[in-house]
């Protein structure tokens, strides 16, 4: 199943995740904030650090 999630850096900047989710959990596939910057890449990680445009970093579980 895929998902969006939104979130709000601490700068106001509203960043969407796009997430799929299958028996081991969550998995980012891409992260674009409200400008269309790519600010993640796809990962299977269980841990995935976001930085936004601003020099903030976001640890996603």
């Amino acid at each position: 199943m895929k998902m969006s999630v939104t979130i709000v850096c601490d700068c106001g900047r509203v960043i969407t995740f796009n997430v799929k989710q299958d028996k081991d959990g969550l998995h980012l596939i891409d992260s674009i904030d409200e400008s269309g910057v790519l600010t993640a890449s796809p990962t299977t990680d269980y841990t995935t650090l976001i930085r936004c445009v601003c020099g903030h970093e976001i640890e996603l579980y």
